[in-house]
């Protein structure tokens, strides 16, 4: 139970146990305040405001804000509308592209990639110079920086994969590949204790979006036995999407981590923390 001091928590300091205690303007670059103390708080006193992060930290805000009406109608938030309306247009984009390569990048993203991956889209929104701001949109000319992109930070596929991996888009056939050359596990595949098995599966997408339809095939390599010295043969995985798609065509790789049990079945790790999956190839119309 937390007990309110009787002084007024506009000066509260109480030994500042739960710092650091600065707030600024909500539309403005702020501060959250970091609890340090023994008991960290969760819940509100008065206009304040404790809460628990995803990262397991707690840290405590100031309530307010704009109105609704106000920040949608005041010609002074003008340009905070121009960036909310460019924003929310790269965070649906962002979201149907997780969609559509789901088979891929299920189990193998961090906390963060939502994020990561809409403020990717608003950087390429912001080199839109056909359109007005607020109305400038992700082109697709503009799509193919998201080649390289980790879904997963904590995991990148090239810190787990020690080889040189390649990546092709034929747009005429619709056939998407990835090519893997041989290897040995044991020195090039870096896993958790806890797998015994892995396996390579490749997503491809269309994506329109404008209207959200996407086309998907994926495709996965047989499981493989962890730690093994002798080398691997060369990879390939391919799949085929409808030819001449005018739309965005993206590919996926993403590197599946299992255990096997004691049945013979292969169980996917839970936590997933190892699974790397990156955009390997972006293909746009001319």
């Amino acid at each position: 139970m937390i007990r309110q001091c009787a002084k007024p928590l506009n000066d509260f300091t109480a030994g500042k146990s739960f710092q650091e205690y600065t707030f600024h303007h909500p539309l403005k670059n702020k501060k959250m305040a970091k609890q340090d103390g023994i008991l960290p708080l969760k819940g509100n006193i008065d206009n304040i405001s404790f809460y628990k992060t995803k990262d397991g930290g707690y840290q405590a805000r100031k309530k307010g804000g704009v109105e609704r009406n106000r920040l949608l109608n005041d010609p002074n938030f003008k340009r905070t509308r121009e960036h909310m309306a460019e924003f929310g247009n790269a965070t649906k984009g962002a979201k149907l592209l997780r969609q559509a390569l789901l088979k891929a990048v299920i189990g193998s993203t961090d906390s963060k990639v939502s994020n990561r991956l809409s403020a990717l889209l608003v950087s390429i929104t912001r080199k839109d110079t056909d359109n007005a701001r607020g109305e400038r949109i992700f082109s697709h000319d503009g799509l193919v920086t998201l080649k390289g992109f980790n879904f997963n930070e904590a995991s990148k596929l090239d810190t787990v994969v020690l080889a040189q991996i390649s990546a092709g888009v034929d747009r005429a056939t619709g056939v998407c590949n990835v090519s893997i050359p041989a290897y040995v596990p044991e020195e090039q595949i870096k896993f958790s204790a806890e797998a015994t098995h892995y396996r390579f599966r490749i997503v491809a997408a269309t994506i329109n979006f404008e209207t959200g339809e996407y086309e998907m095939q994926t495709e996965v390599s047989p499981y493989k036995v962890l730690g093994l010295l002798e080398e691997t043969a060369v990879q390939n995985l391919s799949v085929t999407l409808t030819p001449n798609s005018p739309n965005p065509i993206v590919l996926a790789l993403t590197v599946e981590f299992v255990q096997e049990t004691e049945q013979g079945t292969m169980y996917p790790l839970k936590n997933g923390s190892m699974n790397p999956c990156r955009i390997e190839a972006v293909d746009v119309a001319a």
